[in-house]
């Protein structure tokens, strides 16, 4: 039993670490393609490619903010013409509208003079435009800003498109949370380590094959963000309906191979059940015939599947080294009270 328990463990590590390892490695390829075939609006950004290719690309913005003056004041523009000049003669930059160009000033210039904007066309969308071609507009823009005087930042589709997905706040603040909440319910670190353990082992293994997997499908930058969500959310659920049967079978007769092998006949049953639906209704997008849903789809899939299977193998492992420990307190306290 410790050979088998040791060899799932350290295989999903090695799973691990060899998904992430790869996908970073390989590298990822984020597509924020948000076509609609047959639909209205395509047909008339197809005929505004074909007969207007220069303006047929996407548009972003380049925002000025100053701190003290105003964006019209010579020194701000000193630094701001040269570099929107330099923007214009980029890779696949067509043209670059100057605030100081607008009517009067006052279409891309704030009532109060210390907040402007440029516009930036590029000759493709945002989803086909290099990542280098794109970085390039950041940089140049970016050399421009004074700490103490000039703040410069940029908007828009390419630009998004250049910026790596991350996992955010958000997911960190619901992994919080759920830890708080599994302690509360189970009273010791162990129990709550455990679904956390697990459903993490999974979704990392999951959010690496799905890096891969978008060098051979279209994902957008944030499907991995989504996928991380609903993984999380599944994972931890899926690995807590499990130990929660343990504890039941094992506080009725100390026997935690029994446990085990009860928890995982039924509720074991059920997180297999579970995960195949959430997997089939997902992958179910691809009827939509909508192509920028397929990647979120593919993404999310994976994470449920890894998920699913962490709480199939390693946490039954787990549970056969650290299952004793999690029924402990609450029997010492019922020898106590009685």
């Amino acid at each position: 039993m410790l050979g088998r328990r040791r060899s799932v463990v350290i295989g999903w590590l090695v799973l691990l670490v060899v998904a992430l390892g790869a996908s970073g490695a390989v590298g990822t390829r984020f597509a924020n393609n948000f076509s609609l075939p047959g639909t209205e609006s395509q047909r008339a950004a197809d005929l505004l490619a074909r007969n207007f290719p220069a303006q047929a690309g996407d548009s972003d913005q380049i925002v000025l903010a100053v701190s003290h003056g105003a964006v019209t004041d010579a020194a701000v523009r000193a630094r701001v013409t040269p570099m929107l000049s330099k923007v214009a003669k980029l890779p696949h930059v067509t043209g670059v509208i100057s605030p100081y160009a607008a009517t009067k000033g006052g279409a891309a210039i704030s009532a109060d003079g210390k907040v402007a904007f440029a516009t930036v066309t590029f000759d493709e969308k945002a989803n086909v435009l290099p990542a280098s071609a794109i970085e390039k507009v950041i940089a140049v823009a970016k050399g421009a800003a004074l700490p103490s005087q000039l703040q410069v930042a940029l908007g828009g589709l390419a630009i998004e498109q250049a910026q790596k997905p991350s996992f955010g706040a958000a997911t960190i603040i619901g992994l919080l949370a759920a830890m708080i909440i599994l302690f509360i319910t189970f009273g010791s670190l162990i129990g709550m380590g455990l679904p956390i353990i697990t459903a993490l082992l999974g979704l990392g293994t999951g959010i690496g094959i799905a890096g891969l997997a978008s060098r051979l499908i279209d994902m957008p930058s944030f499907a991995t963000e989504l996928a991380a969500m609903i993984g999380l959310g599944v994972g931890i659920d899926y690995a807590l309906f499990v130990v929660t049967r343990f504890r039941e079978n094992y506080l009725l007769d100390g026997d935690v191979d029994g446990a085990i092998t009860a928890a995982m006949d039924t509720a074991g049953r059920a997180v297999l059940f579970a995960g195949a639906t959430v997997i089939i209704a997902l992958l179910g997008q691809f009827a939509l015939g909508v192509e920028f849903l397929y990647g979120l789809a593919v993404a999310s899939a994976l994470a449920v599947l890894m998920t699913m299977l962490a709480a199939l193998t390693v946490l039954p492992a787990l549970l056969s080294r650290f299952g004793e420990r999690i029924g402990r307190p609450r029997r010492r306290r019922t020898a106590v009270a009685g």
